[in-house]
C-alpha cells in the first residue's frame, strides 16, 4: 500500500482497480492503526489524478464508495496522531471532492472530526489549512452548507471571545475558515449562526481586540459579510451601545486607519473600506467623507509602500466608479494645509513603478487614465515627481555613511 501511494502516477486503470479494492479492505476497523493509516493515503492518491491530468479513478467507479470511505476514514482520523492526522486530512478532503449524495448521512460525523483536528492541531499551518479546505468543500455541497455553518460556530465563537488562549496561526485559520464558509455559494439563501450570533462576536471582538493576528483576517470576513449579507445586515437592529451593524464597519474601519495602528492593519482594511463603500454608499454617505479624509491621514505617514499601495489602490477603485465625487472630494479637502489632491497624487505618481499585482495595477492605471481624460486643470497642471534622477558620478552611499556625514540621502526627482 505504501507503494501504491508513491506510483500512482504509472499505474495502469486495471492496476489501479486491484490496488483500490485491496485499499477498501485494508482500511476496516479490523486492521492495525498503521495499515489503515497507509490504506487512507493510498486511496486519496488513487482517487487523485495521474501525471496526464485525467482521473486515474472515474468518478462513477468511485461514488458507490464515498459514503463507506468517508465514514472509516473519519473514524481514522479521530485516532489519528499530530504525525498522521495531516495524510488522514488529506484522504478525506480529496474522497469528499469525488461528491456523492449519500455522503450527505456521514457529513455530521466528518465534519466533527475535521474540526476536532482544526482545534487541537496548535496551530500547524499544514493541517489547519488542510482542515479548512476540507470543510469548505463541505459547505459547497447545497445540502450540507448549513450543517457546515452550524458545526463550525462553536470553534469560531471560541476563538472571537478569547484570542488570546490560541496561537497566532490558528486565529487566522479559524477566521479563515469563517470567511470561507460565509462565501460559499449556498450560504446566501441559509444564515442561521452566522448571523445571529457569529456576526455580532466577530463585530465586538474587531471593536474591541487590539492583537493584529485577530483584526488582519477579519477584515476578510467583514468583507464576505458585506458581500453575501449585505440585505439583511441593513435591516439588523442595534448591536453594541446602540450602533447599528454599518455603524459598527464605519467604528472598525475608522480604528484600524488610525496612525497608531499598525501598517498591517491598514493594508487588510483598505480593502473592506473600499467595498464598504462601493456597497453601501447610499446607507453610509454620511461616513465615506470621515472615512476618506482618515485613509489620506494614515497614507501620508505611511513608511511601507504595501501600506501606500493598499491606500492609491482604495482611491484609484473610487476615481474609476465616481470620478467627480471622488475627485472633488480630493479638491476640496485640506490635510494639514496642504490639499488631498496633491498627497494622494504626490505618493501615487512617486510610487507607482513600484507597484506590484496585476488587479492592483489595472485598477490603478485605469484611474489615471481617467484622471488624464477628465482634463481637470488642477489635475493636468499638478506637479508630482516624475523620472527619479540618477546621479552617476556620486558613487556608492551606504544608509551608515549617511548618517556618519549627519544627514541622509535625498531622492531626486524631475518635476
Amino acid at each position: 500500500l505504501h507503494c501504491v501511494s508513491s506510483f500512482t502516477q504509472w499505474l495502469s486503470p486495471d492496476t489501479a482497480v486491484q490496488c483500490f479494492k485491496a485499499a477498501i479492505a485494508s482500511i476496516s476497523e479490523d486492521s492495525p492503526l498503521p495499515v489503515r493509516m497507509t490504506a487512507a493515503r493510498a486511496i486519496a492518491s488513487l482517487s487523485s489524478s495521474s501525471h496526464t491530468g485525467t482521473p486515474l479513478l472515474s468518478e462513477d467507479f468511485l461514488r458507490p464508495h464515498v459514503p463507506m470511505l468517508l465514514q472509516s476514514i473519519a473514524k481514522l482520523l479521530e485516532n489519528a496522531t499530530e504525525d498522521s492526522a495531516l495524510i488522514t486530512l488529506e484522504a478525506l478532503h480529496q474522497v469528499l471532492k469525488v461528491g456523492s449524495k449519500q455522503a450527505v448521512v456521514h457529513m455530521p460525523l466528518v465534519l466533527e472530526q475535521v474540526l476536532l483536528a482544526l482545534g487541537r492541531c496548535h496551530g500547524d499551518v499544514m493541517i489547519a489549512n488542510e482542515a479548512v479546505e476540507t470543510v469548505e468543500t463541505a459547505a459547497k455541497i447545497p445540502e450540507c452548507t448549513a450543517m457546515a455553518a452550524e458545526a463550525s460556530a462553536p470553534l469560531i465563537l471560541s476563538v472571537l471571545q478569547q484570542p488570546d488562549k490560541f496561537v497566532c496561526t490558528m486565529v487566522e485559520s479559524v477566521l479563515d475558515l469563517l470567511a470561507k464558509i460565509v462565501r460559499s455559494p449556498e450560504s446566501g439563501p441559509y444564515k442561521g449562526p452566522l448571523l445571529d450570533t457569529v456576526l455580532p462576536a466577530l463585530v465586538f471582538a474587531m471593536i474591541n481586540v487590539s492583537s493584529d493576528d485577530l483584526l488582519q483576517p477579519g477584515c476578510d470576513c467583514l468583507r464576505s459579510y458585506l458581500r453575501v449579507c449585505r440585505e439583511e445586515m441593513i435591516a439588523m437592529g442595534a448591536l453594541f451601545g446602540g450602533h447599528t451593524v454599518l455603524e459598527c464597519y464605519r467604528l472598525i474601519i475608522l480604528r484600524m486607519l488610525q496612525p497608531d495602528a499598525s501598517e498591517g492593519c491598514g493594508v487588510s482594511v483598505a480593502p473592506l473600506a473600499m467595498q464598504f463603500i462601493l456597497r453601501c454608499r447610499e446607507e453610509a454617505r454620511h461616513a465615506i467623507g470621515e472615512i476618506l479624509a482618515a485613509a489620506i491621514t494614515r497614507m501620508d505617514g505611511a513608511n511601507s509602500l504595501r501600506l501606500r499601495q493598499a491606500l492609491c489602490v482604495l482611491f484609484a477603485r473610487l476615481l474609476n466608479e465616481d470620478l467627480p465625487a471622488t475627485l472633488g472630494f480630493l479638491e476640496q479637502h485640506d490635510v494639514g494645509g496642504e490639499r488631498a489632491v496633491s498627497i494622494v497624487m504626490g505618493h501615487w505618481c512617486k510610487d507607482h513603478r513600484d507597484f506590484c499585482g496585476s488587479y492592483d495595477v489595472k485598477v490603478l492605471t485605469a484611474a489615471l487614465g481617467n484622471l488624464l481624460i477628465c482634463g481637470n486643470p488642477g489635475i493636468l497642471n499638478l506637479p508630482v515627481p516624475g523620472t527619479y534622477v540618477v546621479d552617476v558620478n556620486e558613487g556608492r552611499v551606504t544608509r551608515s555613511m549617511s548618517r556618519a556625514a549627519g544627514k541622509a540621502k535625498t531622492d531626486q526627482w524631475t518635476q
